[in-house]
């Protein structure tokens, strides 16, 4: 009779298969596990019941201990040792307390527990509780390390564990960045096997630091040495964690090589063409994104005499034309904001003191992804064009002064023809002069 105050159990999903030759005790063992929930499978006897395991593949069997057609003990050590159906959960099941022999033997045949009935029906549901917390315990830990060792042997990184500096397990990409056939070879190899020799001291001090908790980064450079000598920059993030009282080392790997390199190669590039526009005769400067100067050429600070740190950030406006300031910067920062090109002239104090006229082109610059970087200027010394300028206005208007005097002269003449003309005409003579009146040929 099952016991009043049974309440349903926690784990209904689970699948219990009672195997037993007693039909009284198979039908109420049936009925009382059913009335909790459990999903449950009977077999009288142990053909049955080892075909039903198979076919069935049960969470938790319940195994009497005797059976009439074989051994239970025997049953267990079948299911244990078949890799379909070792995951259940093997419970043998006694109607008389067994002695120390055969509950040793009985574990020693692959079960996971032993109950000795009777058993209060209460104090049997708990038992089978606990050992369904601890199926489902188990599937969890099975189906949480199946996704980490899908996603560790998935990882295009190199991943690797260690211990006290010995390799324990890694994934197929550490494999094959070292160049080794299988795991085989590189489980139980000292980690600086896998290291340059030079690289060797720089990783031991990085270590051994690590390991005294010591506040380093996770990220660590070092080179490579795979399996044919070959070598390559390598990129490491590093962490470490307890188990058990020992320290334990998680490691990814990246070939940075072609990165490396291609950072050099920009490098390269960005120092050469530094370079050119360090010794350019044209005065050059770059602001940051917070509009700011950075940075100036040699150019720069020749003509005015001072430092890079003098001349950064807003230092620069310090030499420029007071009655200039106010216009440059206003030109400057609207440019900046609306990320527009400009063009202004300003009086910029020299190493001698002196004020000369520059012509300030300034271009935004943008990223290989087309972000905006600040700005560069070019500057160069127009004093001299000014002056050629202003000169040449001069001479313009001296020009029309005197063109203006010169056409007024030439009036007046034309008038004195006119009249000497009108008297010659009065006194009966011919005309000498050629007017705006006189036909040409009538001179005399």
């Amino acid at each position: 009779m099952i016991e009043s105050g049974i309440g349903a159990t926690a784990f209904p999903q689970t699948k219990i298969l009672v195997v037993d030759d007693s039909p009284e005790i198979l039908a109420a063992t049936t009925r009382l596990l059913e009335s909790a929930g459990f999903k449950v499978l009977g077999a009288a006897g142990a053909v049955p019941g080892l075909a039903m395991v198979r076919g069935e593949t049960p969470d938790i069997v319940l195994l009497a201990a005797t059976l009439s057609d074989g051994g239970g003990r025997a049953v267990c050590a079948e299911i244990k040792d078949d890799p379909a159906t070792a995951d259940c959960l093997v419970i043998l099941t006694s109607n008389c307390k067994p002695g120390s022999g055969d509950l040793a033997e009985g574990l020693e045949s692959g079960a996971d527990g032993y109950i000795i009935r009777p058993l209060p029906d209460r104090e049997l549901l708990a038992r089978i509780n606990a050992f369904a917390r601890i199926k489902r315990a188990e599937e969890a830990l099975n189906e949480s390390e199946l996704k980490f060792k899908a996603v560790f042997d998935a990882s295009a990184d190199a991943i690797g564990v260690s211990r006290a500096g010995i390799l324990l397990y890694m994934n197929q990409a550490y494999v094959r960045l070292f160049g080794y056939a299988d795991l085989a070879e590189l489980v139980g190899r000292p980690i600086l096997e896998l290291h340059a020799p030079e690289a060797h001291p720089a990783l031991r001090d990085y270590t051994d630091r690590r390991l005294k908790g010591e506040a380093v980064s996770s990220r660590h450079e070092s080179i490579g040495l795979r399996k044919d000598g070959s070598r390559f920059d390598a990129e490491m993030n590093i962490s470490t964690y307890s188990y058990r009282g020992e320290a334990f080392t998680c490691v990814s790997i990246r070939d940075i090589t072609e990165r490396k390199e291609a950072n050099r190669v920009l490098q390269e590039a960005r120092d050469f063409y530094l370079q050119v526009l360090k010794d350019t005769p044209a005065l050059i400067w770059r602001a940051g994104i917070d509009a700011k100067c950075d940075w100036f050429n040699s150019a720069w600070l020749e003509f005015t005499g001072r430092t890079m740190e003098e001349e950064s950030g807003e230092g620069w406006t310090e030499g420029v034309h007071r009655d200039d300031l106010d216009r440059c910067v206003r030109t400057y920062l609207g440019a900046f904001h609306a990320r527009g090109r400009f063009e202004m002239e300003y009086r910029l104090r020299n190493a001698a003191g002196e004020y000369r006229w520059i012509l300030d082109i300034g271009r935004p610059m943008t990223g290989m992804q087309g972000d905006f970087r600040g700005y560069i200027g070019y500057c160069f010394d127009i004093t001299e064009r000014r002056e050629f300028q202003k000169r040449l206005e001069s001479q313009l208007e001296e020009l029309k002064r005197w063109q203006a005097v010169t056409l007024g002269r030439e009036s007046r003449i034309l008038e004195l023809k006119g009249e000497v003309n009108a008297l010659l005409e009065a006194s009966k003579q011919k005309v000498r002069y050629e007017t705006a009146t006189t036909p040409a040929g009538n001179e005399t």
